[in-house]
């Protein structure tokens, strides 16, 4: 009798220790569960704000390049109507001839 009962208690030994062993995995496995879940939620969250955000700077900066492109294209008009010295094949200014009334040393674009 006392080897089938040490062989019992053995037995029931390794059956609780199993018990607690599959138990701890489950427990894991639905704490892994849960973490996954809540991070793919986090993903999807932070992927949507900045696809916001990033709309809004696409936005932002179209606007920033019309204003500058309304001010060169202002400032290529002030440009044309500046006037621009006259020069000689040579690269040299021409003078004015005060007998006529056009000013010559000056060429209007």
């Amino acid at each position: 009798m006392g080897l089938i009962d040490w062989v019992k208690n053995l037995v029931a030994k390794f059956w609780a220790g199993l018990e607690r062993f599959v138990a701890d995995e489950a427990k894991y496995l639905a704490e892994q569960k849960a973490k996954a879940a809540v991070k793919e939620k986090v993903e999807e969250k932070v992927t949507e704000k900045v696809e916001e955000k990033v709309e809004d700077v696409k936005e932002a900066v179209s606007g920033v390049v019309e204003k500058a492109k309304e001010k060169v294209s202002k400032a290529k008009d002030a440009n044309k109507a500046i006037r621009k010295r006259a020069r000689t094949s040579y690269g040299r200014y021409i003078a004015d001839d005060p007998t006529t009334p056009k000013n010559e040393a000056y060429e209007d674009k």
